[in-house]
């Protein structure tokens, strides 16, 4: 006994390479998946952002030479961000999202954006909105990347009025660990004292990509693919929407697969879900051909 397994059969297309370029779509700047649309610019940030934040963990003395230092010569643009974390943190350092606090304090002060870390990539918000399908998604970078929170605790054995405090960083939104310095969470579990707990958490300007932003860029290079398949005017078996008759007539027939219109994401996403509804149904089959009578 046979099973009919796919609906359909695959649309194997074999065109000249002028006639499939013109069918592919262009590798443009602003265009992640290849849809051909015109997107629209970034939409503003809906956070009103200044210095504050870390800016308010400097001494009364830092904060007025910063303000003097940003009056005269403007918040560190991009580019200088950049440079000053390329210098300053190795490779390892920014894919681990293990950031000094006190050079992550240095940076957000001295910025009125937000900054977005992926890997040893950084971007500003307006820069992953071009280069990366957040418009396509409907989704905004906030919720893919984490921001970044410090937190100020009161220095062991240490005396007088001026003593510095010590800085933790840690994943805004993050339970799973007490936040506590890395060091006394140690000790507590080797016996020692209690660990020390936040005097003050500041939020900053600073998100890292953590695995959200990895599962992202897995769905971008899903759907950049399926898109590109799609325009070729092929897809993957039982994903198209031609019968069974008309492939099998398809070399007595003239090919019309120059002039297949090109298929949209919304209809591809569409038959992705029919196609796995379709396999759930063969598993179910199977199951029952290999249940004993």
């Amino acid at each position: 006994m046979s099973l009919a397994i796919w609906q359909s059969e695959p649309t194997q297309l074999n065109l000249p390479t002028s006639a499939l370029a013109a069918r592919l779509p262009a590798q443009r700047c602003g265009d992640p998946l290849g849809l051909g649309i015109v997107r629209p610019a970034a939409p503003a940030d809906p956070d009103a952002l200044n210095a504050a934040g870390a800016r308010d963990l400097l001494s009364g003395t830092d904060q007025a030479t910063l303000d003097k230092e940003i009056l005269d010569s403007g918040y560190l643009t991009p580019k200088h961000v950049r440079s000053l974390i390329a210098e300053n943190c190795t490779r390892e350092q920014l894919e681990s999202g293990g950031l000094d606090p006190e050079f992550l304090i240095l940076i957000d002060s001295r910025i009125n954006y937000k900054l977005f870390i992926a890997g040893d990539s950084i971007y500003t918000r307006e820069e992953l909105y071009t280069n990366f399908p957040f418009y396509e998604f409907g989704v905004q970078p906030e919720a893919v990347f984490v921001a970044q929170e410090i937190g100020v605790f009161e220095q062991r054995n240490s005396k007088g009025a001026d003593k510095a405090p010590d800085y933790t960083l840690r994943d805004a939104g993050d339970l799973r660990l007490d936040f506590s310095p890395a060091e006394d969470l140690v000790r507590a579990a080797c016996g020692g004292p209690a660990p020390r707990k936040a005097q003050r958490i500041v939020q900053t300007k600073v998100f890292v990509g953590r695995d959200a932003w990895d599962d992202f860029l897995l769905q971008m290079r899903f759907y950049r693919g399926a898109v590109r398949i799609a325009a070729a005017g092929g897809a993957p078996l039982a994903l198209t929407a031609n019968d069974h008759a008309k492939t099998q007539n398809m070399e007595d027939e003239p090919s019309d697969a120059g002039n297949t219109p090109p298929i949209s994401l919304s209809d591809l996403v569409e038959e992705v879900i029919c196609l796995r509804k379709k396999l759930e149904s063969i598993e179910t089959a199977l199951q029952n051909l290999k249940r004993p009578e």
